[in-house]
């Protein structure tokens, strides 16, 4: 079979923002709890301090900001990218399969199901072409033209 290479990331749309929307509320949660707990160590922190502990708490609180949007800034693209590339892969079969059995159901002639090598769920596509393949072999025995009958001589 021919390489095939998925040109959109995005080939299940609904469920794969659903799956981001996840990862972004799971980073952003991520980053806040780890701001709230830098503010409470930074805030004993300074409590402790001789001399400039209520400066470096009147700076806190900007300090943590910023601290918090480069936080979001960096890990909240990168994994929703690694997000995408890792569904993709999920996904796509996913979707094979939904035309497989559509064409199943709808009395058509599917060829076997196949999907791309490194795709993961093969062991899927393989269930789904032994537990479809009676009636494939039906559907094209059904449809197979008569053998003409044969002149007795």
């Amino acid at each position: 079979m021919k390489h095939q290479r998925r040109q959109n990331l995005l080939v299940e749309r609904d469920l794969q923002i659903r799956f981001l929307l996840i990862v972004l509320l799971a980073a952003a949660s991520s980053v806040f709890l780890s701001i709230g707990i830098t503010a409470w160590t930074m805030s004993q922190l300074a409590a402790g301090l001789p001399h400039d502990g209520a400066f470096v708490l009147s700076r806190l609180p900007a300090a943590l900001g910023w601290n918090a949007l480069l936080s979001l800034g960096l890990t909240v693209p990168w994994l929703l990218f690694l997000t995408l590339a890792g569904t993709h892969r999920i996904f796509g079969p996913l979707v094979r399969f939904r035309h497989f059995l559509r064409g199943v159901a709808a009395g058509e002639h599917p060829e076997p199901c196949r999907i791309r090598d490194g795709d993961h769920l093969q062991d899927v596509c393989e269930l789904l072409n032994a537990a479809t393949e009676p009636l494939r072999r039906a559907q094209r025995e059904a449809t197979r033209p008569a053998a003409a009958p044969r002149n007795a001589a």
